[in-house]
């Protein structure tokens, strides 16, 4: 019986964690295609400093509307500043969706911003050149602008849609200037710099269940699990901590579990630790023999209340505990963060 269960749990696991890792990715290319459709909507709309939209556009404007429109996303109001609340990537990772960064008067400062859309080009508010307003260009096909080129940066962690890097730049990324970030932080972006200031912590309460009772499939409600997550999203994946505690009703113990936790982005934590275990039926503390407990968490978006933000969260856990007795846990609750 030992062994059925644990295939069982061990398969079943996989495909679920499987599913969740490419919804993960599904979910950040669409957003991608989301901001690229709301950019060229307003192609030949007329360029206007200092404004906006939604009829008229400067540069940096321009890519504050469409992630508000697209993303619910808001950015400031200038292309440094939109630099400092982006994550900062290379040119070989950038991605449709991505940000485009330029030195337009050649004092090695960020003075235009458009959005990439792949294939070398990328879509911005043009104030000089023979057509202006919203338009399409080229980076290295362009002399213009593969002399103006500085970096680039993602709004939208995660996806696949690579289709085509822009290629070499005879400018320095290093060397860019770039204002403190002013804005709203949104639950996109990831600032690299002074980490620090960027903690966060959660909250999750959540009832376990099971759609096994390890001879056969059907739905059992095993108990409740409550744990606290505090996470940097200063570095790329948000690295944390979780602790928790968890009750199952059926085989009356307590688990303490620990975790080291990645946020992948706003619908996918994978996390893996151990846990210490509590006998109710022996009034014993025992550590599993195979001390490894790994999982994710699947979440839908945020939702904010004050200064709190929410979300449905959906756990899969699997704790190899011991060889007789591997499990899959599942658990289903709510998910409280706020920013420290």
């Amino acid at each position: 019986m030992g062994t059925k269960r644990s295939s069982k749990g061990f398969i079943t696991f996989f495909l679920i964690l499987i599913f969740s890792v490419f919804s993960a990715f599904s979910d950040a290319n669409t957003l991608r295609r989301q901001l690229i459709a709301e950019a060229k909507t307003h192609i030949g709309k007329p360029y206007r400093s200092g404004t906006a939209g939604p009829n008229t556009f400067d540069c940096s404007g321009f890519v504050q509307y469409c992630c508000s429109r697209a993303l619910e996303i808001n950015l400031t109001k200038r292309a440094s500043t939109q630099y400092s609340e982006v994550t900062h990537i290379s040119k070989g990772q950038i991605q449709p969706g991505d940000l485009v960064f330029f030195d337009s008067v050649g004092k090695g400062q960020i003075t235009h911003v458009g959005i990439y859309l792949g294939n070398d080009e990328f879509i911005s508010a043009l104030s000089e050149g023979s057509r202006l307003g919203i338009q399409i260009s080229q980076i290295n096909g362009s002399s213009y602008w593969r002399s103006k080129y500085l970096t680039c940066g993602q709004v939208i962690n995660g996806g696949t849609l690579q289709t085509g890097g822009i290629g070499s730049s005879s400018r320095n990324s290093s060397k860019v200037s770039v204002s403190n970030f002013k804005g709203t932080k949104s639950t996109y972006y990831r600032n690299t710099s002074k980490f620090w200031k960027y903690w966060t912590v959660d909250a999750t309460g959540a009832a376990k269940w099971n759609f096994t009772d390890g001879e056969n499939y059907k739905f059992v409600f095993e108990g409740a699990t409550c744990d606290f997550n505090i996470r940097c999203s200063g570095f790329r994946g948000e690295p944390g901590l979780n602790v928790g505690l968890a009750y199952d009703s059926v085989r009356y113990t307590a688990k303490v579990p620990a975790f080291i936790s990645l946020t992948l982005n706003d619908y996918l934590r994978v996390r893996a630790g151990t846990s210490i275990n509590f006998d109710f039926s022996t009034m014993k503390f025992n550590l599993p023999q195979i001390p490894l407990l790994v999982g994710c968490s699947i979440s839908t978006p945020y939702l904010s209340t004050g200064n709190l933000k929410w979300q449905l969260i959906q756990n899969i856990d699997y704790d190899a505990g011991d060889l007789n007795n591997q499990t899959l846990f599942l658990s289903t609750g709510i998910r409280l963060s706020k920013s420290l």
